[in-house]
């Protein structure tokens, strides 16, 4: 073999050797890749278990919105509260005044009754 030749195998051997290594770091970084994946995938379902809880809170949270405008229109406010308590105020003012009415009223009655029985007397 020809000195030219000895170089050549010499220089394939040696690449040979460093595409060996080359090789063996290549499949370590193609583990790691496919860890890597794996470990992809498992964020991927947990992801999707995540969009479904978000998907849920949304459906309440607008069932509860829901919920909340019924409440709210059957709700009694308080300009409502002051507006009725001002009417029973006023319907209790009237009847203590019908009450104090009354009493006067009764006491004339018996003021009348004692001048009817002397009237009376007399016409006898």
């Amino acid at each position: 073999m020809s000195y030219m030749q000895e170089e050549i195998i010499t220089k394939l051997e040696e690449y040979s050797e460093k595409f060996a290594e080359h090789g063996v770091v290549l499949e370590r970084i193609n583990k790691k890749l496919e860890e890597h994946d794996n470990k992809f995938l498992e964020h991927d379902k947990r992801f999707d278990n995540i969009d479904r809880q978000i998907d849920f809170l949304a459906t309440k949270t607008l069932q509860h919105d829901d919920r909340l405008e019924r409440i709210e229109q059957n709700m009694v406010r308080r300009d409502d509260i002051a507006k009725l308590t001002r009417t029973l105020e006023e319907y209790v003012g009237l009847a203590k005044k019908k009450d104090d009415e009354m009493t006067l009223l009764s006491h004339d009655m018996i003021k009348l009754e004692g001048r009817v029985e002397v009237l009376e007397a007399m016409s006898r």
